[in-house]
């Protein structure tokens, strides 16, 4: 996985672009309601090139275009493997959590016959200590 990941940013990482909130607040905005008229603006630069300013770019307007529906399809794709990798990251961490949680109540009931538990339940008692006093500084 390692590697497919190391790959999406090789080829991706020339066009990684980094911008703040506020930045992102001030553009303007190409929502699903607006790409009609992206699209439909486009066509009509294309087909009336002689109304626009010379310094009007309108192959730069298609690329920009041409971008964003190739950035949005991975965006999307993208957004359901990190969603997927999330929910396996939560439920194996609950996994692990309850087996620790197991494993500390049997260590809890071995230490009343095998000293050298003791050590380990004092140990993992900690978490719970630490649980407590931030519930009780709130």
């Amino acid at each position: 996985m390692d590697a497919a990941i190391n790959t999406l940013q090789t080829i991706l990482g020339p066009r990684y672009v980094q911008l703040d909130g506020e930045a992102i607040r001030r553009l303007p905005k190409m929502g699903e309601k607006s790409v009609a008229f992206v699209e439909d603006a486009l066509e009509a630069a294309k087909d009336n090139p002689d109304t626009l300013p010379a310094d009007f770019s309108v192959a730069e307007f298609d690329k920009a275009l041409v971008v964003n529906k190739q950035m949005s399809r991975i965006d999307l794709r993208l957004e359901q493997i990190t969603t997927g990798v999330s929910n396996m990251a939560i439920l194996s961490g609950s996994s692990a959590m309850s087996r620790a949680n197991q494993a500390y109540g049997f260590f809890q009931i071995g230490a009343r016959t095998k000293a050298a538990l003791k050590a380990v339940v004092e140990r993992l008692s900690e978490r719970y200590k630490r649980a407590k006093k931030e519930q009780g500084d709130k």
